[in-house]
């Protein structure tokens, strides 16, 4: 140590690397982990619930599909109180037919039967069909009803709409023209003995366009006589009556199918071109809906009749060319 001071002799701790051959003894001892005792435990097992095999997975749920495993049916005795005012006698006939057994119902019993449908509708897409749940989602987003409502699905393409209120169902009537994907609703009132199979569209609500008319016309007395040579003037369309859009008047007519659709409109002496929204299987051949001109009837029977004529041409030519080897 340096100078006089006495100092101190410092113990010179050096650290040692630990392995498996090196043992320090300056370091303090480990201390032994107790041992504690190794109870044995008694476990229950634990129990996994069962799936039932009515168990409604995520997927179904969201795609609302029905359960048709839990769906086990109802008692029909329970029912009976509900019908206390019709009996088999009285209500009922059942017969045999040529073809199997046969059912009719009194006048009084159909009346009980249709009751609940009293506030219903029939509707359909025109054009290519949609699943159910996406028209059950965009009727609901479009209407935006009070009361509850119920959506049944048909053969060939149609639904029945039932609604808890007879307020929101004549909403649903009068208070569209009813658009989804493009596509025109056509709806009706529910009758009894529909038959989707046989049943045909007469009549529906279509906006129409009629081209680069005079800009004097967009007026609503002109337009509403233009509106009813197409058909039933419904609606007008604001734009049109506010005079703010001039390339075409827009019109909602009620348009009978059964009669041919105007393809053109005089006004003033000028032509003037119709385009109806939404309905793209129009034939401008005999002016009806539901087929194109290459698919007309009409267009068949012209074709057979320009062959036939072809066909007499023929014999006619062939007839004059032998009357003249002959007079050689």
């Amino acid at each position: 140590m340096e100078g006089k001071s006495p100092g101190v002799f410092l113990q010179n701790y050096r650290m040692t690397k630990r392995n498996r051959t090196t043992v320090d003894c300056d370091a303090e001892p480990e201390r032994p982990t107790p041992t504690l005792p190794n109870p044995v435990m008694e476990v229950e097992p634990t129990q996994v619930p069962a799936v039932s095999a009515g168990t409604v997975s995520f997927r179904d749920k969201l795609l609302n599909k029905a359960d048709t495993l839990r769906n086990v049916g109802i008692a029909i005795n329970c029912l009976e109180d509900n019908y206390k005012e019709l009996n088999d006698e009285e209500d009922v006939t059942i017969s045999r037919g040529d073809r199997g057994p046969c059912i009719q119902f009194s006048e009084r019993a159909m009346s009980r039967l249709c009751k609940p449908w009293e506030n219903a509708l029939i509707i359909k897409l025109l054009g290519r069909s949609h699943t159910y749940n996406y028209l059950h989602a965009r009727l609901q987003q479009k209407w935006g009803l009070k009361g509850g409502w119920k959506l049944v699905d048909l053969m060939h393409d149609y639904f029945v709409v039932k609604f808890d209120l007879e307020e929101d169902l004549n909403f649903v009537l009068t208070g569209g023209l009813w658009i989804i994907a493009g596509q025109y609703l056509v709806m009706q009132h529910w009758r009894p003995g529909f038959c989707p199979a046989t049943a045909q569209t007469t009549r529906m609500a279509a906006w129409v366009r009629v081209s680069a008319i005079q800009l004097e016309c967009f007026d609503v007395w002109a337009l509403k006589r233009i509106g009813n040579l197409l058909g039933r003037l419904l609606k007008i369309d604001a734009l049109t009556t506010s005079q703010n859009r001039g390339k075409f008047a827009r019109l909602c007519v009620e348009l009978d199918l059964t009669k041919p659709l105007e393809a053109f409109i005089q006004i003033n002496q000028t032509w003037y071109n119709i385009e109806y929204e939404g309905l793209p299987e129009i034939c401008f051949l005999c002016g009806r809906y539901g087929h194109k001109r290459e698919n007309c009837e009409m267009n068949k029977k012209e074709n057979c009749e320009m062959n036939a004529r072809e066909k007499l041409i023929w014999v006619e030519k062939g007839r004059l060319q032998r009357m003249a080897l002959e007079l050689r």
